[in-house]
């Protein structure tokens, strides 16, 4: 999926507490992440969740690189937005990358 996860992962505090699911669906992404590290496979899953495809089992393992990579904050509104970014460049030409840090409560 390459980092596409943005298009099949939702977070909503009305559905589940804002814990991040599958798009249209009640499915967290914890989930589908236990049945993975539980040794099922894409098709196990799908059986289990038919309403999934195997995009969004791949979706799910997309959002959990870039949460164990930190690159992923908590909104406010319970949306997810990257940890770190590019900030304009100085007088001199040069960007920088500021990292935004968290109050714990934000982090997933």
């Amino acid at each position: 999926m390459n980092g596409q996860w943005h298009d099949r992962i939702e977070s909503d505090p009305q559905i589940l507490r804002g814990k991040p699911c599958v798009k249209g669906t009640r499915i967290p992404a914890a989930l589908v992440l236990g049945y993975l590290a539980a040794g099922k496979t894409t098709d196990e899953i799908i059986h289990e969740f038919p309403d999934l495809t195997p995009a969004d089992v791949a979706a799910c393992l997309d959002y959990a690189r870039d949460l164990a990579a930190g690159r992923l904050l908590l909104r406010h509104d319970g949306r997810c937005h990257p940890a770190v970014q590019e900030t304009a460049g100085s007088a001199s030409g040069a960007s920088s990358i500021r990292r935004h840090e968290p109050a714990p409560w934000q982090r997933i």
